[in-house]
């Protein structure tokens, strides 16, 4: 290896273009009166946060104190990436995740499935209730 190795430049732009992006929303959503603007808000976070994150780090590991660590760092991930044990184990959580979610899904619908004969049964028992129980369209 050529020299200690610097954190790539497409890291800061991508800082920059999630911070860009969650300002702009942020503005969208205080200057416009609509009701997507908790959404907007929402979203706006979800850029400022990783945004920041993204350009403190590509500025802290550019230091010239701190490249030697972000070479040893960046070693150490290279070779759990390609270790065949983790790669064994990724590969089996994986697994583990679609099988798991195959089964909850359809317990899922069952169980929603009971509640909604038990709110339409129940619903025209009750006298305080005027309007039927909420159904998706």
């Amino acid at each position: 290896m050529k020299g200690v190795e610097r954190m790539k430049k497409s890291n800061l732009i991508t800082g920059f273009i999630y911070l860009i992006a969650g300002v702009i929303l942020l503005l969208i959503a205080i200057f416009t009166n609509t009701k997507l603007d908790s959404l907007l808000c929402g979203f706006a976070g979800v850029g400022i946060g990783p945004g920041l994150m993204i350009i403190f780090k590509y500025f802290y590991w550019n230091k010239p104190e701190n490249k030697k660590r972000y070479q040893e760092k960046s070693e150490k991930e290279a070779i759990e990436l390609h270790d065949e044990l983790n790669i064994k184990l990724r590969d089996k959580s994986g697994q583990s995740i679609v099988y798991r979610s195959t089964i909850d899904c359809p317990d899922y619908f069952y169980i929603r499935k009971i509640t909604r004969k038990m709110l339409d049964t129940f619903s025209q028992l009750l006298p305080l209730f005027s309007c039927r129980p909420w159904q998706p369209k």
